[in-house]
């Protein structure tokens, strides 16, 4: 495929244009700015039936990338059109389930996201605040083999649930451990190496383990589940150091004597400007478990 030059706003024009040709009649394509997670600001497109409130998202510049890089205008359009009808919920969702808090209790989960990067979003939406990280609650719109569609809850869906911070915090704090159950794993599963063995042929200590939740998303949250860092570093029989390395999961690295906190703290930073996602930042900072006192801080108040 041959590279594409067009201007953005060209292509933008032409691009709704190709996918208002191929939608059906019930279906309908709307353009808009997104606010994302870290202040991202990226052209939507929002896909919706007819009659429904529940749309399927898709980044408009990640289509203008796939143009530039040679792929047909055409065929982008019918390949996010085709991921954004499966990504629906395949149940019928009513209008009206944003109205009824029984409907969407089951499906409430909570997310970690980074309070410097998100002020504007936290004006909107309840959270509460854990150092530089702000715990913040969703639902579940689907949740199958296609991914997941969540809907972020605001203040407004409160007042209209009519129900406290307190209760949505509880109910979601009870089906997540339902529906996102954690796990953690050495770092030489994650990456798919054979881990190390002793010279007796045992295997080793790993340097490093990754925590999150079984799907691998949003599941830097799984920190906070109760009693799971207490259970790890009691096996370990050591402190920790937790690394965030995205929204999705977090690095747990059993503390050793002499270890380099500055050097923790770099690689944080060289994981979130290499490696990831601005949308899927979470914090720069590292963090600190201490077994005996039982609670998680900033490791820079830690090692004061």
């Amino acid at each position: 495929m041959s590279r594409q030059t067009i201007p953005m706003k060209e292509f933008r024009d032409q691009f709704t244009r190709v996918l208002q040709e191929l939608t059906e009649p019930d279906e309908q394509i709307q353009v808009q700015e997104l606010l994302r997670n870290n202040g991202v600001r990226n052209t939507g497109c929002c896909f919706r039936r007819a009659g429904s409130d529940i749309s399927s998202v898709f980044c408009l510049e990640d289509c203008y990338r796939a143009v530039q890089e040679g792929e047909e205008i055409g065929s982008v359009a019918r390949r996010m059109l085709t991921e954004a009808r499966s990504s629906l919920p395949t149940q019928n969702v009513q209008p009206d389930m944003m109205e009824d808090y029984t409907s969407i209790r089951s499906r409430l989960a909570l997310k970690l996201i980074g309070t410097q990067r998100n002020q504007e979003l936290l004006k909107e939406v309840p959270y509460v605040k854990i150092e530089d990280m702000a715990l913040v609650c969703y639902f579940f719109v689907r949740q199958d083999g296609n991914g997941c569609g969540t809907v972020l809850i605001h203040h407004r869906h409160m007042q209209i649930w009519g129900v406290s911070q307190d209760r949505l915090m509880q109910d979601a704090w009870a089906s997540m451990k339902r529906l996102l159950p954690a796990r953690i794993r050495g770092i030489t599963e994650v990456l798919g190496i054979p881990p190390r063995k002793s010279i007796a042929n045992e295997q080793v200590e790993e340097d490093m383990y990754v925590i999150s939740n079984r799907q691998e998303y949003l599941g830097a949250v799984c920190v906070l589940y109760p009693g799971i860092l207490k259970s790890f570093a009691s096996s370990r029989k050591c402190n920790l150091y937790v690394l965030p390395s995205s929204i999705h999961e977090m690095i747990l690295v059993p503390e050793e004597p002499g270890m380099d906190y500055a050097a923790l703290e770099h690689i944080v930073r060289d994981i979130n400007q290499t490696e990831v996602a601005p949308e899927e930042v979470l914090t720069d900072s590292v963090y600190y478990y201490d077994r005996i006192q039982g609670n998680l801080v900033r490791a820079v108040r830690a090692v004061r």
